[in-house]
């Protein structure tokens, strides 16, 4: 149902639903589903066109990890991402989720994707990181699923009759009685404000490595859901561990950031890597303790890199008859195409790959229900944290995203019908909305371009709070820094005035919660005194046991309160040698 507004000239209308999703990637589409099954009335919003927007879900390989057969199984699922999260999940919430993937995949069977099967069976492989195969193989080989997923999601949709909304950008969760009521949004083709209340609210806006100046993920996925979450007193976790993908191409530019043939080119042909000098660094420093993408970054950072600044992934050790055989079993490839007219043959040339951010393992600190410490708020995708811990195995992300979108829907549709609370009343919007309209009114003579403030904080982001260079001294610059964009936020301003369909405006509106996901990731890692996942502190380059424990942030009036929640052990105890002296057990 669609009320007429009568809060402000602004607001060009109230939407009431059970249940408010944003994001519209796997994680948001399946709790939407899942919460419409039970009941609920739905609503979904997307910054852009559903199911055509920047949603990292569109952009996914062929990883969709599921412990399907025996020896295999869901716990040894979770074992296996717990040991490579080097302990620092929440093993209650992993366990959830590596016995809801199984479903998933049924679900996506029964929708139709097209699956290799033998007897009756899926045919599964192994990626890196799993002691078992637990990835089940598309009917092509190479294909990539992204756009498998997308076609589909938006049937279930239909015949659901979700209410799904695109162009509509959030602006801020909305509060009663300290509980989430709702969302305030921009609707970016009307250049007017929505607001829409609700009786459970599903965060499932993905992740926040789209902020960094070259990124291997949407460049649209910059942390609005953890800053939208911590503003309204969510706590969020571990936002200092990130995945920074080795694969992905630094040259030629209009492709940098892409990971799609690179990966399969390195696994399926078992490609090598090289440095300037045409050593085999990651073979010669195998057993140093630092991940791939730090010795990437290494060799880049010392000059012993590509013109372009990567490394090399040469196939020359194969045989042109089996590289082609390769080939023509991908089928018609654009990206290879392409390079191929700019002259690149991997049969004979290198591809120059770099480290480029993927993946953020930090988000909104949810229980094994997928609840946030705010009352009717959930969190699901990769806009939550704790189930990877500090770092995340290849197939992983996919399968425990969708599963926790399975998990919140159901869950905010059972909270939706317990509630008592109308969805009627909602908090005064104008300061909210008179904040928003700032930059298209800023015109004093200081005023700065939320543009330039924007390339200011990818600076800070790309130097100090990459792969390399996390020193005190270092994380503490670049908190000041941040501290001082923020500070100058309210003399933000935009060159148009235009209301529609204004990207400009809609980047600065973005900025904010930018600026408080990089002010996270600057303060966690400044408080983890150790080296662990792709966290790599220079002044402190090893792991230690005495930091087996998250780092949780949350807002306190206008401080951000940094403290350490010690990590438990209901299912699976790290090695006796790696536990802090207080945990070990007496005796």
């Amino acid at each position: 149902m669609i009320v007429k507004s009568d809060l402000s000239e602004e607001v060009s209308a109230r939407l009431q639903c059970d249940v408010l999703v944003v994001g519209a990637g796997m994680a948001g589409l399946t709790a939407a589903i899942e919460a419409a099954e039970r009941g609920a009335s739905v609503t979904v919003i997307t910054k852009g066109p559903v199911t055509r927007d920047g949603a990292a879900s569109w952009m996914a390989g062929s990883g969709f990890s599921a412990a399907l057969y025996p020896p295999d199984s869901p716990e040894a699922h979770a074992r296996d991402t717990i040991r490579v999260g080097q302990y620092l999940n929440r093993q209650d919430l992993l366990l959830a989720l590596t016995n809801e993937i199984p479903r998933c995949l049924g679900l996506l069977d029964h929708w139709g994707m097209r699956y290799l099967k033998s007897e009756g069976k899926y045919v599964q492989v192994r990626f890196p990181g799993s002691r078992h195969n637990r990835v089940p193989r598309s009917i092509r080989n190479g294909i990539m699923l992204g756009p498998e997923y997308r076609r589909l999601f938006p049937k279930q949709l239909r015949r659901l009759g979700i209410r799904a909304m695109g162009d509509m950008q959030a602006l801020e969760i909305l509060s009663r009685d300290g509980a989430a009521a709702g969302i305030l949004a921009l609707d970016a083709m009307e250049g007017r404000f929505v607001a829409i209340s609700a009786k459970a609210v599903v965060l499932a806006t993905g992740g926040f490595m789209g902020m960094y100046p070259l990124t291997a993920t949407s460049p649209t996925l910059v942390g609005e859901g953890v800053g939208m979450a911590y503003e309204a007193g969510a706590q969020v976790q571990d936002m200092e561990f990130a995945d920074f993908y080795s694969n992905s191409l630094a040259w030629p530019p209009m492709y940098a950031g892409s990971i799609d043939l690179a990966t399969m080119l390195r696994i399926d042909l078992n490609g090598k890597v090289f440095n300037s000098r045409g050593e085999e660094f990651l073979v010669a420093k195998k057993g140093s303790g630092l991940a791939q993408p730090v010795l990437c970054q290494q060799e880049i950072r010392s000059a012993r890199c590509s013109p372009n600044g990567g490394v090399y992934l040469s196939f020359k050790h194969l045989p042109d008859n089996l590289i082609d055989a390769y080939l023509a079993s991908m089928g018609d490839s654009r990206l290879l195409h392409s390079l191929g007219v700019m002259g690149i043959d991997i049969r004979r040339q290198a591809l120059e790959i770099a480290p480029a951010p993927l993946e953020s393992m930090g988000g909104c600190r949810i229980d094994s229900r997928t609840r946030t410490n705010v009352p009717g708020l959930f969190a699901a995708g990769e806009v939550a944290g704790g189930a990877e811990g500090a770092f995340t195995i290849a197939g992983n992300p996919i399968a425990l995203d969708m599963a926790m979108g399975a998990i919140a829907g159901r869950e905010s549709a059972s909270h939706a019908r317990e509630a008592d609370q109308s969805t009627a009343d909602l908090p005064n919007l104008a300061p909210s909305i008179e904040e928003a309209l700032r930059p298209l009114r800023e015109h004093s003579k200081n005023a700065i371009p939320a543009l330039e403030a924007r390339r200011e904080l990818q600076k800070v982001l790309g130097n100090q709070l990459h792969l390399l260079g996390r020193t005190r001294e270092s994380l503490e610059n670049a908190i000041g820094k941040i501290v001082s964009i923020r500070r100058d936020s309210r003399r933000w301003r935009v060159q148009t005035s235009a209301r529609t369909h204004n990207s400009e405006w809609m980047g600065c509106l973005e900025l904010r919660h930018m600026v408080t996901a990089s002010e996270m990731v600057a303060r966690a890692a400044l408080a983890r005194s150790e080296s662990r996942g792709l966290h790599y502190r220079e002044d402190y380059p090893e792991p230690s046991p005495d930091w087996l424990c998250n780092i949780v942030l949350q807002r306190e009036g206008d401080e951000m309160r940094v403290s350490r929640v010690p990590v438990e052990f209901p299912f699976m105890r790290p090695p006796e040698q790696q536990v802090p002296p207080a945990a070990k057990s007496p005796g």
